[in-house]
């Protein structure tokens, strides 16, 4: 290409890495309000691949001859991290539905359990709720994520919930 293209490759990129970097500060900035208590929860929720996690798992390619005719069985790990607070792990099968039921009923278990630890600890529950998730449409990017959060709001769980979503491309933070 010409010397011009190339310019604008390079500031495109550079532009991307800026706007990368500037998604990141926030996401920390709130992450670490979380940890400190700080009246908010921030709870980051992302899933592992259903092909990564078949088993039994190999360290090489080719699977030994007396298995390669085997149905492995497939499963789908999820992990939710409330900042400051608990980190859950959710396994099911592959024959699992993972839409938004799956998501939202691993992010209200996670919220119970904040709630059940603020109680027994004396802690007063967070009144502000961000969730940091993936870009998946299937899962939290969709109208049933979107009428969670103004339900928990609607019914005073909290007085604001938002929903923060990494760019696409560069999902994988802590939880990753």
């Amino acid at each position: 290409g010409s010397m011009r293209a190339k310019l604008e490759a390079v500031r495109a990129l550079g532009q991307h890495y800026a706007d990368q970097y500037a998604d990141r500060c926030l996401y920390w900035a709130l992450r670490h309000a979380s940890r400190m208590r700080d009246n908010i929860l921030v709870v980051i929720i992302d899933s592992m691949d259903k092909a990564k996690f078949a088993w039994p798992r190999y360290p090489w390619a080719r699977l030994p001859k007396n298995v390669e005719g085997l149905i492995r069985p497939r499963l789908s790990l999820t992990a939710a991290i409330a900042h400051g607070y608990v980190t859950n792990f959710f396994l099911a099968s592959e024959r699992v539905n993972h839409g938004p039921d799956c998501f939202l009923e691993q992010l209200c278990t996670t919220i119970q359990d904040v709630s059940d630890m603020c109680r027994e600890k004396g802690w007063s529950m967070p009144e502000h709720l961000v969730v940091q998730a993936d870009n998946t449409v299937a899962q939290c990017k969709n109208n049933w994520a979107n009428l969670a959060m103004a339900f928990l709001v609607m019914t005073r769980k909290f007085k604001s919930a938002t929903m923060n979503y990494l760019m696409v491309g560069h999902t994988h933070e802590d939880i990753g």
